[in-house]
């Protein structure tokens, strides 16, 4: 049945009128309880609630959010969603908590069957809508969910129509609810509890509201410094722009090209008019040294790398063309009422890492200068301070913890520098010789070919893929490989080990307690390509997985604490093995060290034999 609870005197015959308090003694001894909103769009701090659902398959309630009293949602909230023994069931939780939460409710115990199908799909080659509401209820309930009438209460009102499909959207949520839980302890990712932390449905179910937090409370971008970025990231254009002009003068099969392409050409030495931001203008001119090239994505010019200078300058503008993009694009994003940025997390990809965009905040580099300076752009409020929390070397402390090689282990446990120690058994050098150049590449570092190496494992890093990150030949690639798997044999066992299980069974897991699948389309085929993807896939998603498992666990801590100690701070950011905070200045000290210790405890639930180390620092912006 359909309760509508408003102060209207005439409803629908369909519907039954009913009071705040009837549908609180309803629910009075539920332990589930779904839930949806009716809004005026996306949550951007402006659009509003105009329907509320509360419901199971039996009866549903749909309220008049407008017409709700101070003290009717003070009941509401108090009664369900502060309730600890009641699960609140949502289809993509994350949108309606940040609605929620803009009106005063807080919520607890969560469920979002849209976390929980993707959960039970990682991997898995799904079409478009496959984690839609109308996919799940022909699914696991074989209804066909009305779609025409989604988003039109702006301009339908409060019809029967809408009424009657706002409640259909809670009517079947436990049932998908029941049937997922069914197929996730089947697979060991929950278990009675769907709230425990400690298995991978509960983790997520966590951290959704840890994310909405982190979207909610966004960070602050000072507009006078990115400005300043902007200005830097057109003049490091310009530098890489002027250098590939520079090739294209200097080279001898490019003269003829000069003549009759003469609009692409200047009559100033060493510079051109082509737009080496234009697909069509680039290829023009690489069809003259490679005729058969067929496109200018990365994919394809990396394949040209080594054969002539222009491809690794034409790389490097296209790196700097995409930031300059993103530079540009940043200030639209920021709120005009919060005056910060609210990014949009998508919480789970196929490894369990997250991603961003609207902006796409992980999109911001760290490693180099310039992405330092932009970095420095994302500052606290007058008053606060800036606490990141970094994993160090996070994914090659789990190829220690898991391979038990002892070069490895050893060099964690006594705090060595893991890439100069296996540098120096790599090259047969004196460690002390690890940052001097190599004679294969003058310009590159020895300790800088093995840390590329070393990270390169954890993503399956192939002999050609080490040559072309490195600009070597194949052969050089494959020696370096061979003598650094002889050094760490047990290395080379554990991921091999970790490659054939994905080949043989078709899905991989991270490690205990959460045991995260990544399932795998084509394993049981004979196409070797796909089996070669199989096998870096498989490498991978343990290392990177664990990754994102223990980092979820500190997020959900952390926002435990700073909720049950009503602490001054905000979770603002998170990037791979990274936390951000904002908190008040005479705070930032005592919360770094707790901040270290918590995330510290989340990696020891993965890693049992081999030390974290986090590093935590207390900043004036955004810093690693």
């Amino acid at each position: 049945m359909i309760y509508y609870v408003t102060n209207q005197k005439q409803i629908d015959p369909l519907f039954k009128a009913c009071t705040v308090e009837d549908m609180l003694f309803y629910f009075k001894d539920h332990i589930d309880i779904q839930v949806d909103t009716e809004t005026t769009g996306f949550f951007d701090f402006k659009n509003e609630i105009l329907l509320l659902q509360l419901g199971d398959f039996n009866n549903q309630y749909v309220l008049n959010f407008i017409e709700l009293t101070k003290e009717q949602k003070n009941l509401i909230n108090n009664q369900i969603f502060l309730n600890l023994n009641i699960c609140k069931i949502f289809q993509n939780a994350k949108f309606d908590i940040k609605f929620l939460w803009h009106y005063g409710f807080d919520i607890v115990n969560v469920y979002d069957t849209m976390l929980a199908e993707i959960l039970l799909n990682a991997g898995k080659n799904t079409p478009d809508g496959f984690y839609s509401l109308f996919s799940l209820g022909k699914r696991y309930c074989n209804i066909e969910l009305d779609k025409e009438t989604r988003g039109k209460i702006n301009s339908y009102g409060f019809s029967s129509r809408v009424i009657e499909y706002a409640a259909n959207d809670v009517k079947y949520l436990e049932t998908i609810k029941n049937k997922q839980i069914d197929g996730l302890q089947k697979l060991e990712l929950a278990n009675d509890d769907c709230q425990d932390i400690y298995t991978v449905c509960g983790l997520e179910m966590n951290a959704v509201i840890v994310f909405a937090s982190i979207e909610y409370n966004g960070i602050k971008l000072d507009m006078s410094k990115w400005q300043e970025v902007q200005k830097l990231v057109l003049t490091e254009q310009d530098i890489v722009a002027r250098n590939v002009d520079e090739i294209v003068w200097q080279e001898p099969k490019l003269k003829k090209f000069q003549y009759i392409y003469q609009d692409l050409f200047t009559t100033a030495h060493n510079t051109t008019t082509v737009n080496w931001a234009s697909p069509i203008q680039k290829l023009k001119v690489l069809k003259k040294l490679f005729p058969e090239i067929q496109d200018t994505s990365e994919r394809i010019m990396s394949q040209y790398k080594s054969k002539h200078p222009i491809i690794g300058r034409l790389l490097d503008f296209n790196k700097i063309n995409k930031l300059d993009s993103f530079a540009k694009k940043m200030p639209e994003h920021v709120n005009k009422i919060t005056k910060r940025i609210h990014t949009d997390f998508w919480q789970i990809l196929d490894t369990g890492r997250v991603s961003s965009n609207k902006p796409n905040l992980q999109q911001v580099p760290s490693r180099t200068e310039l992405g330092g300076k932009m970095r420095s752009c994302f500052v606290p409020e007058e008053g606060y301070k800036m606490v990141g929390g970094d994993y160090s070397g996070c994914e090659l402390r789990i190829i220690a913890e898991f391979s038990k090689d002892p070069v490895w282990v050893n060099a964690f446990k006594e705090g060595k520098d893991l890439h100069s120690e296996l540098c120096a058994i790599t090259f047969g050098i004196d460690i002390k010789n690890v940052k001097t150049a190599t004679p294969f590449k003058p310009n590159i570092k020895y300790r800088d070919v093995q840390k590329t190496l070393n990270f390169g494992l954890a993503y399956g890093m192939s002999e050609y893929k080490l040559a072309d990150t490195i600009d070597i030949t194949v052969d050089q690639a494959r020696a370096i490989i061979d003598k650094f798997f002889k050094a760490v044999p047990k290395v080379k066992l554990f991921l091999d080990m970790l490659g054939k299980l994905g080949k043989t069974r078709g899905y991989i897991k991270t490690a205990k307690p959460y045991g995260r699948i990544r399932w795998f389309d084509g394993w049981d085929s004979h196409d070797f390509k796909r089996l070669g993807e199989i096998e870096r896939q498989s490498k991978n998603h343990p290392i990177q997985g664990g990754n994102a498992d223990m980092t979820k666990l500190a997020l959900v801590l952390l926002y435990r604490i700073i909720k049950e100690n009503n602490y001054p701070v905000k979770l603002i950011h998170q990037i791979h093995d990274e936390i951000q905070t904002e908190v008040k200045e005479e705070f930032a000290f005592e919360w770094s060290k707790i901040m270290e210790s918590v995330m510290i405890k989340a990696a020891c639930t993965i890693l049992k034999e081999v030390p974290m180390v986090v590093d935590c620092k207390v900043a004036e912006s955004w810093s690693k």
